[in-house]
Order: structure tokens, then sequence, then C-alpha cells
């Protein structure tokens, strides 16, 4: 049985996208964040909307659009880094667009607002400048003659393109106009010290009344009446301007200090909310919904005077997570990932709230280890960008351990520390007070993809994956500390997924998967490459590797992102769980734990993209 238990709510939603189907306004809700896009059906004031995440979408969409005529063409584009996706079924699947030779993030996204009949889609990139499409999204080309500036913000088209062709584009410095369909462009004498723009709007009735917003990242709203040539501050009280949008009733301004309305062309404002670091909106047919940084998103109908917290999935970088040792008695685990720090359950998984960032300077943790002695030292480690941190009261607060960037971690189960610092192996005797470098081929170059550590008679046993070489290389390296023998070299292995499985006790065979393979080792007396060969190799990736001692044998569980595995030998396995449930879009699995009084607790569980907590029963 599957069953979801709790999650790391919220989280920023960079990017919204609204359309409206058929006769009866049905809508259908898009969200882009770092984790993808995910879709909703529903109505405002519906307590759990029907989200799922489009798995073929991008992941770290920055950039959301839907077809001016959706309800008849069901287009909708998302952006992300080096890449932009269209889908015509509104989203059930996506073609990736043939783009210009990059690696820049998709910053903005714009529909022609005579799509219909050109089919021409123009997006801003954070390097590159602007890119345009004609044919609908499936091959762009680069529009960027007359720009000085290589990052472009934002973008807004006129209401009757259709007769004249105009674009705006907001920069790192100015703000620049085209009048033949983004062919070309002209610098406007925007006051450069209000830059960068971040947000454009032109008035409903712009072809009247010439009226241009241009919302900034640190001087509040300004507003052009002649086609961007003079401008002027608007009132609005806000610093950052994140997003805006015309209606013909108004205009709607995402703000730093929440959203604000006006209906006299900016003259006056009137704050519908005060939620501080909305970034994006959108907007139709009387529905606007706001989304922000680290909170999720805002929605509200009609009048707009209810504004209410949009119940969105989780949309968090989370990357792995660690059950503590005494799981079953204390409840307490821990997720991380990029820019999410860590967070923490202490009620088996129901909630997880974020601890320890006051004294966690770097939020980038890039692997978590615990205490084999977690029960009584409460001790967990966690690898930065900036460095090791390290916490004895369960992550509350932390203190550096050491300096430069930190890579995988591993305790042996006596309680040695080992870490890679600095493209360096190093092992702590005394929870990272002092540490020793450990000689090895790691020191002639290469990646340390993974570490494992257990403990012989003497002295602890290292495992260590090693990616390098000019041909990509892997080697698996294992023994004691400065005198390892290599295990297993494969060649030709560019970004392999590795994980150890090694049981603690001393002699025990223990595992590697690489990719969909997973090789056994005879313990101690592992000193030949391929000691037992792979078995039959799985369809997907394994991300997790793990096992248990039963009292007949070591039971295996190897879980992909859409499966789970087993094994009692490891050369042939048998699916316990399907995530996916042969569904494109289903659920996404990052990490993988068993319970650590598995087989008496016989349950696993799962960390699905997005920060989501979930419990398997394994017997």
């Amino acid at each position: 049985m599957w069953l979801k238990l709790g999650a790391a709510e919220g989280g920023t939603v960079a990017a919204l996208a609204i359309g409206t189907t058929g006769a009866s306004g049905a809508r259908t809700l898009y969200i882009g964040s770092k984790v993808g896009v995910f879709r909703s059906a529903g109505l405002i004031g519906v307590t759990e909307l029907r989200w799922v995440r489009l798995r073929q979408a991008p992941i770290g969409a920055m950039s959301l659009a839907a077809s001016p005529s959706f309800a008849e063409d069901r287009t909708v584009a998302a952006g992300a880094e080096s890449a932009i996706f269209v889908s015509v079924d509104a989203g059930d699947t996506w073609r990736e667009a043939q783009l210009p030779p990059s690696r820049s993030m998709v910053l903005a996204l714009c529909f022609s607002p005579n799509y219909d009949a050109d089919g021409m889609i123009v997006a801003a990139t954070l390097r590159d400048g602007i890119w345009a499409s004609y044919d609908r999204g499936a091959h762009w080309v680069t529009r960027s003659f007359g720009l000085l500036d290589s990052t472009v913000f934002c973008l807004a088209a006129s209401p009757g393109f259709a007769r004249d062709e105009t674009f705006f584009a907001g920069t790192e410095s100015a703000i620049y106009m085209s009048y033949n369909g983004a062919r070309a462009w002209k610098h406007l004498p925007f006051p450069e010290d209000n830059t960068p723009v971040l947000s454009l709007a032109l008035s409903a009735d712009f072809e009247s009344d010439r009226s241009v917003f241009a919302g900034t990242e640190s001087h509040g709203l300004l507003r052009s009446t002649d086609r961007g040539i003079h401008w002027q501050r608007l009132s609005v009280p806000a610093d950052s301007v994140g997003a805006l949008h015309a209606t013909v009733g108004g205009l709607l301004a995402a703000t730093d200090a929440g959203i604000f309305r006006s209906t006299d062309l900016g003259q006056t404002w009137h704050c519908l909310i005060g939620t501080p670091g909305l970034i994006s909106l959108a907007a139709e047919g009387g529905l606007v919904v706001a989304g922000g940084v680290e909170q999720g998103a805002w929605a509200a109908a009609g009048d707009l005077a209810d504004w209410q917290p949009l119940p969105v999935p989780p949309v968090r970088s989370m990357l792995g997570m660690q059950l503590s040792p005494a799981w079953t008695c204390d409840g307490q685990a821990f997720m991380y990932g990029p820019q999410e720090g860590v967070w923490r359950t202490d009620n088996g998984g129901i909630t997880w709230q974020p601890i320890g960032s006051d004294s966690l300077p770097d939020s980038d943790v890039r692997a978590l280890a615990i205490s084999p002695l977690f029960a009584n030292d409460h001790t967990v480690v966690a690898a930065t960008a900036a460095g090791l941190f390290l916490s004895r009261d369960a992550g509350d607060t932390w203190q550096q351990q050491a300096e430069g960037p930190v890579g995988a971690l591993a305790f042996s189960p006596g309680g040695e520390l080992f870490a890679v610092i600095e493209d360096g192996v190093c092992v702590s005797h005394s929870l990272g007070q002092d540490w020793e470098k450990i000689p090895g081929p790691w020191d002639t170059g290469g990646q340390v993809l993974a570490l494992a550590a257990t403990d012989e008679t003497d002295e602890a046993r290292l495992h260590v994956a090693l990616l390098g070489g000019a041909d990509d290389s892997l080697s698996l390296w294992y023994g004691r500390a400065g005198n390892a023998t290599r295990v297993l070299h494969l060649p030709g292995m560019p970004n392999p997924l590795i994980s150890f499985w090694v049981p603690s006790g001393a002699g025990d065979r223990w595992y590697a998967s690489v990719g969909g393979r997973v090789f056994t080792f005879d313990g101690a007396s592992a000193t030949g490459e391929d000691s037992i060969p792979a078995g039959v190799a799985l369809p997907e990736d394994i991300i997790t590797l793990t096992g248990a001692r039963t009292e007949a044998e070591q039971e295996l569980f190897a879980c992909t992102s859409r499966h789970l595995y087993a094994s009692a030998e490891a050369r042939t396995w048998s699916l316990l769980h399907n995530f996916d449930d042969d569904n494109p879009n289903a659920e996404t699995v990052v990490a993988f734990a068993l319970s650590p009084a598995f087989p008496a607790d016989a349950r696993g569980y799962a960390l699905l993209l997005g920060g989501t907590f979930t419990q398997l029963r394994l017997g």
C-alpha cells in the first residue's frame, strides 16, 4: 500500500498561466517551478484542486504562456534553461523546440495577440537577447537586431498587434520597442538609473491612450503616455514590481509589498493583498492568481476582494532524505536540496518544517549524513558549497567544521566521518574538529560521486565511486584509508547514477548500482575487478540501492524514479511497486529509504519530486 504522509509545503511559483476552455469557461491553471510544470482544473473555493505534474514538460520552468485562443488550439508554452517546450493538447504531451545554439534561461514568453493568423511566439532570454518563432513554437530564430543588452527580462505585445506589429522588451539597462514584429528593436529613452526592468504591460486601450507601464527591480513602477518616449514614477508603494497585467478595467501589479490595482491608468492604487514577495501573475475571465517566493500562490475572483492561499502542490527542489536510526521511536527524518536548506519531521513524516536557517548560512545543501549514534548524540552533518556544517541538536543549530565546497558524506557504523572536501577525500575521528586527508587515485583528478564506509576489526573500510579520465571512465575503489584497491572499472560513463549498499557486518557482501546495473562484491576479500558479475540490468537508472539482512539472506531493494524492485541475490529482480501506474504524468521519486527496523517494521519511504514524503508497506 502506498500512502502520502506529508510534504515540505510551498516553494517558489516562478511562472503562471491560465487557459479558458469551452463555452462553460472552465479554467486550466499552470504553475512553473524549479521541479517542472503542474496543471490543475478547478474553481477557486475548491478545497483540493486536481494537480498533476506534467512529466514531459521541462524541469526548472521559469516562464509560461497560454495561447490567446487557448479554447480552440489548447496551446501552452514553457521556457527553461536552454529549452522551450510547446504543447497543443493543454499539456498532455509536449514537444521540444529547435532553438538557436545557446545555454540561456528563457525568462519570458509572449504569444502574438494575432497568434491564430501569424503563429508567432517571442521569448526573452537571460544571455542571448530575444528569440522568435513563426511556426507555432516549433523552430526559433534570434531576433536581437538593435538590442544593446543580451539580458531580456520581459516582453509585452500591443493589443492591436495585427495592425501595428508592436512589441516592447525590458532589459538590464533599457526598454526597447519593435514596430515590425520583433525583427528589429529601437532603444527608448527610459531613465537608466531605474533599471533593470522586470515587467511590462500595455494599456488595454494602448492604440488610443499610448500608455506603457514598466515595473523595475528597485525603483517601483513607471508609466509612459507617449509609447515610451517620456516616463514618470507612479505612486504604487513598492520598490520591486515583478509582474504586471493590464485589463479593460485597469492594471494589476504584483510587487514585493503585495498586489495593487489601479483603475485610472496608474494615478491611484488600491492594495488587494499585502503578501510580500510576489513575482508572477496571471489573470483570465475574472480569476487572478499570483505566485510568490517560497510561499506558493494566492488567488481571487470576481471583485478581487477575497484573496485566499491557492492549494498548490509542493514545488521544492528536494533531492534527498535521511531517516533517524531510531525512526520507529522518535519519528524524525530530514530532507534537503539545492537552495532549500534542511527540513525535519518530528511526527513520522506528517508535517515538515525548515530548521536551523539562522546558523546554516548556505541553503544549497548537497548531501546529508546522520550519526549512527543519533539517538544519543543527535548529530547531523550537512555538505554545502560553503563548507561542512555539523549539528548536535538534530538540526536546530549548526556549526561550520570545514571550509570549501563539500560533496559526498558518509559515517562508518563506528562513527568516523568521511567527506569529499575540495575534491579530496578526508576522514575525521572527532566529528569534524580535525581532518585527515586520505590519499588515493582521486588526488590526480576526477570527481568522487559516492562514498560509503563500514567497520572492520582494526579500522573502517572505505568505498569510493570515482568518475574521471579522458574517456569519462567510472571506477569503484575499496579498502583501508590510504590503501584502496580498484574493484570495478567501466569506460565511457558520463554522469552515471551511483548508489552503495554496504551492510555493517564484517566480511559481508556489499553492493553498488551503476545506472540500472547492480554489482556484488565479496566483502573484505574483494581484491579483483568484477568479483561477481552484475545480473540482469533494470530498464531504468537506480537512484537508491539499499537492503537489510534477514534471518535467511540479504534482501535488496532498488528504487528508480518510477518503480521499486526487490532481489535476494542482485541477479534477478521482482517489481514491488509501480509509482506511475502507466500514467505519463504520474509521480517521480528522487530518494528512497527502508525503515531502520526492517524487516520487523516492513515499510519503505519515498521522497517525491517537489518534496512529498510517502510510505510503502513492503510486507
